[in-house]
């Protein structure tokens, strides 16, 4: 509202508080917090500028030993590679029409506040995942039979090629353990295919079970994510890793929301305009507690 003038948006927006963009703007955050999964894997850091170091861990040469007749330890080298990096904002933005206004067309505006909330999540978790699988110094191993065959003798075997990451990981980084396994829908649709992995599933009986509530038991004792963004051109990978522990957040400001009068951007007929918009990116320290599992469909698939 605007003084003791009342415009037919005022009214509209009285009559439709749902629609307020104070309303959509909360909503879009709450939505946004639901959708997030790669971000959440890793550490965080709030950082005061937008150009910050990086710092990768390289190979570490030496080892531990027992103390020598002389009185000395050995010693252990480090490497790590300095660098920088901007971190940049992103975002997007959409506008809600006078109409969807004045007809209190609630479920529109909500629909659009979802998808952009989604949107900027997802996003996110393509940032975390690609900056994973790329990080230079990444483990991977190849799958020893592609998974979408559950049987015969061209059947896959998903647990030996998940013990294989496992034991990746903790021959580069002396025993350290990855504790998560992140793979899409449709990875998780061919391991649901063997027999050792559906009897995992659907014989974990009562009310806890992944029948009833659709949540996907540990495997190895590693947790279980899906997450479409870990392969989004289905090539057939998926990632064992320890979560928190192979990098950070790094984040200038977190997601802000805003809206703007449509009568202000010259558009009568906008009601408002929505722009969602956050900065900052993964910082991927310690790549080699990250291994890939590649080749887990048959070529051509």
């Amino acid at each position: 509202m605007t003084g003791a003038v009342y415009t037919k948006r005022d009214f509209a927006l009285s009559n439709n508080p749902q629609v307020a963009p104070e309303i959509v703007e909360a909503a879009i955050k709450l939505q946004y917090k639901k959708n997030l999964i790669g971000k959440n894997l890793l550490g965080f850091q709030s950082i005061p500028v937008s150009t910050v170091s990086t710092n990768e861990e390289g190979e570490t040469e030496g080892d531990v030993n027992w103390l020598s007749e002389s009185g000395s330890l050995p010693k252990l080298d480090f490497t790590f590679t300095r660098g920088t990096k901007r971190v940049r904002p992103y975002g997007g933005y959409f506008e809600v029409t006078e109409e969807q206004v004045e007809d209190g067309l609630e479920d529109e505006v909500r629909t659009m506040a979802k998808n952009l909330a989604y949107t900027m999540a997802y996003f996110e978790d393509l940032m975390v995942w690609n900056d994973i699988t790329t990080a230079p110094g990444v483990l991977a191993v190849d799958a020893k039979k592609p998974w979408d065959v559950s049987s015969g003798t061209d059947a896959g075997d998903p647990l030996y090629d998940i013990q294989a990451a496992i034991r990746k990981i903790s021959g580069a980084t002396k025993r350290q353990k990855p504790d998560v396994i992140i793979m899409s829908e449709l990875t998780f649709g061919y391991l649901t295919g063997f027999d050792v992995i559906k009897n995992r599933l659907y014989n974990t009986q009562g009310k806890d079970g992944y029948a009833v509530t659709g949540e996907v038991p540990t495997l190895l004792g590693k947790r279980v994510i899906i997450d479409d963004a870990v392969d989004p051109l289905d090539v057939g990978q998926l990632v064992v890793m320890k979560a928190k522990d192979v990098g950070v957040w790094q984040e200038r400001y977190p997601l802000r929301t805003r809206s703007i009068e449509g009568a202000l951007l010259g558009k009568d007929n906008i009601a408002y305009k929505l722009t969602a918009k956050a900065k900052g990116e993964p910082n991927i320290k310690h790549p080699e507690l990250a291994c890939l599992i590649q080749g887990i469909y048959t070529e051509g698939t």
